[in-house]
């Protein structure tokens, strides 16, 4: 049976992030873990839920050592990753925070093979897609860890930030998924399908190519700006696998 973290002061608690609690200031006995916010990176593919609105039991998985994170939890490479993302962003205006869904028991949260956020499930969450063929109201956007940002202009979206890839067979009009299709995120941008996009990414060898690509699916992507269909990443050099992602991308359209 999982024990639970004893939590000394709750004043104390309430001032400090969580991998503090789950790897120095208590003593941890289980895999029961202290956590106020969801954690931005953990070890490839864990899997946590929450038992209340503070506390996650570790299913899959686990924390990644305190002393390897900075203070937004991320790793340095991915901070790196992160900062980049940050500067080269395309911004109008207020930057509106795209939050994470609050911690509540039951809430399940699924991590990629590089160890970030990939899916949430359970609890209140439930991932609504705006209609086909809108997006979000004109201004600029931003969510996760890796500082993914979305800018609506009056004719044009410009997204910037981390490509994921998917392997689905079938697309949001039971389409058959195919090379050159890619998934926005729904909930904030959801332009036609068979909308033409204009994806931009480092190639291996560092330089950025820019290739023409197809709307054919959408998706909750807490972590990424655009999730590209298997073997699209090869148009930059990349062979395809369930754990890549490119860092630095961006896309384009207008509407």
């Amino acid at each position: 049976m999982l024990n639970k973290i004893l939590i000394l002061s709750t004043m104390f608690v309430l001032s400090f992030p969580c991998n503090i609690f789950a790897h120095e200031s208590l003593s941890v006995s289980s895999e029961s873990v202290f956590c106020s916010s969801v954690p931005a990176q953990m070890k490839p593919s864990s899997v946590i839920k929450y038992t209340d609105m503070s506390h996650y039991d570790v299913l899959e998985g686990g924390d990644l050592p305190l002393s390897i994170l900075t203070k937004d939890g991320l790793t340095l490479s991915a901070q790196r990753d992160a900062n980049l993302n940050r500067a080269i962003g395309k911004v109008s205006g207020r930057i509106i925070r795209v939050p994470d869904p609050a911690p509540a028991p039951g809430l399940v949260v699924i991590y990629d093979e590089e160890g970030f956020i990939k899916e949430f499930r359970g609890a209140t969450y439930r991932y609504r897609p705006l209609k086909i063929g809108t997006t979000s109201p004109q201004g600029t956007y931003q969510w996760g860890s890796h500082n993914n940002t979305l800018t609506v202009f009056q004719n044009s979206v410009s997204g910037t930030g981390r490509l994921t890839t998917f392997s689905d067979r079938t697309g949001e009009n039971d389409n058959r998924l195919k090379k050159g299709d890619v998934a926005t995120r729904g909930d904030r941008d959801n332009p036609a399908h068979g909308t033409r996009i204009n994806v931009t990414a480092p190639t291996k060898n560092g330089r950025y190519e820019t290739y023409s690509m197809i709307k054919a699916d959408n998706g909750s992507l807490p972590d990424a700006i655009l999730d590209i269909w298997k073997t699209g990443v090869e148009n930059w050099g990349y062979t395809w696998r369930s754990s890549l992602s490119i860092n630095g991308g961006s896309y384009t359209y207008n509407y």
